[in-house]
């Protein structure tokens, strides 16, 4: 039974030991940061601007012992890099501008549309209550007709069927 504790509190050593190996070196990786990195990352963070080219010709300047004609073509490289990728930049923008142009153009051109159907639209609509309104006055004259008539129609059977109707009730 000591045995069998005392491999148990071994192995429970050598488990902590692990840990506090792990944690040591993790928290040394912590601690070193690359500031170059988080630098380039910065700079690539920010659209539009060849930040990290730069830097690195910066860094590259500084830590090689070139002549100075060579820091200046390097430099004149890195600038015409950069223009280049703003005159891209200025193509493609240009070229938004364009399609912009035309779908304001187009919007354009359907709302004149959308207002011409629209006062086709208000013209039938007008036109229609019109004829409803006609319709109604004819339908109207109709229904009095036929309302006389029928009236006359009940006043007829009435007073012909009134004394039939008292004889069957026995009213004198």
């Amino acid at each position: 039974m000591a045995r069998f504790l005392v491999s148990k509190v071994q192995t429970a050593e050598s488990d902590f030991f692990e840990v506090t190996t792990s944690m040591s070196q993790l928290s040394s990786k912590l601690k070193r940061i690359d500031w170059n990195e988080v630098m380039n990352l910065f700079m690539l963070s920010i659209p539009f601007f060849p930040g990290v080219v730069i830097i690195n010709l910066v860094k590259e300047l500084q830590n090689s012992p070139l002549k100075l004609n060579e820091k200046v073509n390097r430099a004149v490289e890195s600038i015409r890099i950069a223009s280049l990728l703003v005159a891209d930049l200025e193509r493609e923008l240009s070229s938004k501008l364009e399609q912009v142009e035309k779908l304001k153009t187009e919007y354009e051109r359907y709302q004149q549309l959308a207002t011409v159907e629209e006062q086709k639209a208000r013209a039938f609509i007008q036109e229609m209550q019109q004829l409803v309104i006609a319709s109604q006055r004819r339908e109207r004259l109709v229904a009095l007709a036929i309302n006389i008539l029928a009236g006359i129609v009940v006043f007829v059977v009435g007073v012909w069927a009134s004394p039939k109707i008292r004889l069957w009730f026995g009213i004198p």
